[in-house]
């Protein structure tokens, strides 16, 4: 069975209410798995590294962000390479729902499907 993992993420603000950029609530990284699917119901504070800076995903209605995970640029050689983000503080509670697609534990993940 895959290990694929659906989870409501719930990020209080930490300290004083006030929106806080330098504050993270998540600490930079990127996925382990092949795709996430993640639902920010509206909310900003989702940063993904573009050419060497972290910027602010603008959250669409109705709208889900795709990140690649570690196994998907793997297979792609790191043609692909996964999407490292962060959380920061937003000053207010704030929700998000990912959708973690993942191989099984026993998955042969291949080191190149590009050839």
């Amino acid at each position: 069975a895959p290990l694929s993992t659906f989870r409501m993420i719930h990020y209080p603000p930490r300290g004083n209410s006030a929106a806080r950029p330098d504050r993270l609530s998540t600490p930079p990284h990127a996925d382990s798995g092949f795709i996430t699917l993640l639902s920010t119901f509206g909310f900003p504070g989702l940063q993904v590294l573009i050419d060497g800076e972290y910027r602010f995903v603008k959250p669409l209605p109705d709208h889900l962000v795709v990140n690649l995970g570690e196994i998907f640029e793997r297979i792609t050689n790191f043609t692909l390479k996964a999407t490292r983000h962060q959380v920061v503080d937003i000053g207010v509670d704030r929700y998000s729902c990912p959708f973690f697609l993942d191989p099984r534990s026993s998955a042969v993940i291949p080191s190149n499907i590009l050839n």
